[in-house]
């Protein structure tokens, strides 16, 4: 059976050291809720929402990567709106959600409601936020 949610199984009873912190025994399902960090999580056993080490777990099934994102470095306007309706305009400082590259110089992305392709150059994208 694969579950539907986020999901690991402890790998060791923990018994919390902090308010806040999720206890658990060895070999209960956990729900994911999000990574903190590299070290810890944020999730859910039996109705009780708490952290707990990464390393006292086993993932069943991971938590979906967030999409990478990407700051703008430059404004990107284009000069012919009707010609250029599928580019992607930002300005500068802007982030941007980048869903798929195109090719090797162009990527589709979003911004708020608005989705189109932009340069990579003018857009400096970070894998991961976490």
């Amino acid at each position: 059976i694969v579950p539907q949610l986020p999901c690991a199984k402890a790998l060791y009873n923990y018994e919390g050291k902090e308010p806040g912190d999720l206890r658990f025994c060895k070999g209960d399902l956990l729900i994911l809720r999000r990574k903190v960090d590299e070290n810890w999580y944020h999730g859910e056993l039996n109705g009780t929402h708490g952290f707990f080490p990464a390393s006292y777990i086993q993932c069943i099934k991971p938590l979906p990567q967030p999409p990478p994102q990407g700051k703008a470095l430059y404004d990107f306007e284009v000069k012919d709106k009707e010609q250029d309706k599928d580019c992607l305009t930002f300005s500068k400082d802007e982030i941007l959600t980048v869903i798929r590259r195109v090719d090797d110089n162009w990527a589709e992305g979003m911004l708020g409601d608005k989705i189109g392709i932009f340069p990579l150059l003018y857009v400096e994208v970070s894998l991961s936020k976490h």
